[in-house]
């Protein structure tokens, strides 16, 4: 049975980047998707998936990702920072910890 679809209008993504139109092969009319990213650098600051900024200068670690209804398997990424200057003022990552189900990844610095 053939169906006529109208396109749906382009929604806004929090992040402030432009929705892709996603054209599936299990669903009769296409629908929009936002990207879903989040970057980090430096000592350390962070954009969130939607686009926030934040500055962690702790000396902790940080939760980066997380699922909040467990549905890969204890899957999250976190960063462990430490204070790398004299005025403890600055934080340095020390390691990236990445987990999925009973497996754990960690990249450290040297």
């Amino acid at each position: 049975v053939e169906v006529e679809c109208e396109v749906p209008p382009e929604p806004p993504c929090a992040n402030g980047l432009r929705p892709t139109l996603v054209h599936s092969p299990d669903e009769c009319c296409p629908h929009w998707e936002c990207d879903c990213y989040c970057t980090g650098w430096g000592d350390p600051h962070y954009v969130t998936f939607d686009g926030l900024y934040y500055s962690y200068q702790g000396n902790c670690t940080y939760v980066l990702v997380e699922e909040i209804t467990p549905t890969l398997g204890n899957f999250g990424v976190y960063i462990d920072n430490y204070h790398c200057d004299v005025n403890d003022r600055v934080s340095c990552p020390r390691t990236l910890m990445v987990r999925y189900q009973s497996q754990e990844v960690l990249v450290k610095t040297l």
